[in-house]
């Protein structure tokens, strides 16, 4: 009996010493806390760990504390009543030193960075729309209207076969040219060759049949007047009333013929250029 109450006082004094350490760890939280909210400076890590170390070695006394009483003949209501005291103390440390370590890491979390979104290159302002001045209109690039241009090139007969036209006899090539006033070379819109009073060549008549076509007409400009060129060929067999022709003014010459009953072969001889009279279409 002696023995046991021996034994029971050294565990009575280990768990005083640990309630001491328990004391001692709470008075170093307060510390701690203090700390933090006035001063608001850094925790002292080293000291965290050095608590971190403190409780890990009382844990373990505690252990070997229950493992002692567990092996000690005693009543086990005294054993049991122990050995829930060195528990409770056990979890109050280790309770009290991750409530100050999460504590000191919470004081010491800085703020998540704040982001910044950057757009470059910064976007181009749009263009404004002018303005109406005061007459209430606003400036804009206007596009001339397609003209007509009714040009003429004079000529002679070279030679005819099929056909009663003696050689030198006038001629002429008139032409609906159309500008729209962009780059490139002007359109033909009609063609009528004409000898001593009689159309030899009219793009409008039928075809009845193949018609292979190339035609185009260019600008010249000399002293402020303007003077025009002319390549026309309209070939292919046919039966209709159109003839065909291959014509170039630059080249100075003209062959309109007919393959078909009644045939005919004629060659003229025209000027390289023509004047020509304007007129605004209207579209």
């Amino acid at each position: 009996m002696s023995q046991y109450r021996g034994e029971r006082d050294a565990l009575r004094a280990r768990a005083e010493g640990l309630e001491q350490q328990l004391t001692e760890v709470r008075g170093e939280l307060q510390q701690t806390r203090s700390a933090l909210h006035h001063a608001q400076q850094s925790t002292p890590w080293e000291r965290l760990e050095q608590l971190e170390r403190d409780l890990a070695t009382a844990q373990k006394a505690v252990l070997e504390l229950r493992g002692q009483m567990s092996s000690t003949v005693r009543p086990a209501p005294r054993a049991n009543g122990a050995a829930v005291a060195a528990g409770m103390v056990a979890l109050i440390l280790a309770g009290t030193g991750t409530a100050l370590i999460l504590a000191a890491r919470a004081g010491n979390s800085e703020p998540p960075p704040r982001r910044t979104t950057v757009t470059w290159p910064p976007p181009t302002p749009a263009a404004q729309t002018p303005l109406a001045g005061a007459t209430g209109k606003v400036p804009s690039a206007v596009t001339p209207a397609p003209e007509r241009i009714e040009a003429r090139w004079n000529g002679q007969v070279v030679s005819a076969s099929g056909l009663k036209l003696a050689p030198g006899t006038a001629c002429s090539a008139e032409a609906t040219l159309l500008d729209t006033h962009e780059q490139g070379a002007l359109g033909v819109d009609a063609l009528t060759v004409r000898c001593g009073g009689q159309d030899v060549y009219r793009s409008s008549d039928d075809l009845n049949g193949i018609s292979m076509l190339r035609s185009g007409a260019s600008t010249q400009e000399s002293e402020g007047r303007k003077s025009y060129t002319l390549v026309y060929d309209d070939t292919g067999d046919r039966t209709g009333d159109r003839n065909q022709i291959s014509l170039s003014t630059s080249g100075r010459e003209a062959r309109i013929w007919r393959a078909t009953v009644p045939t005919f072969d004629l060659r003229l001889r025209l000027e390289p250029l023509a004047s020509g009279t304007a007129t605004n279409t209207g579209f």
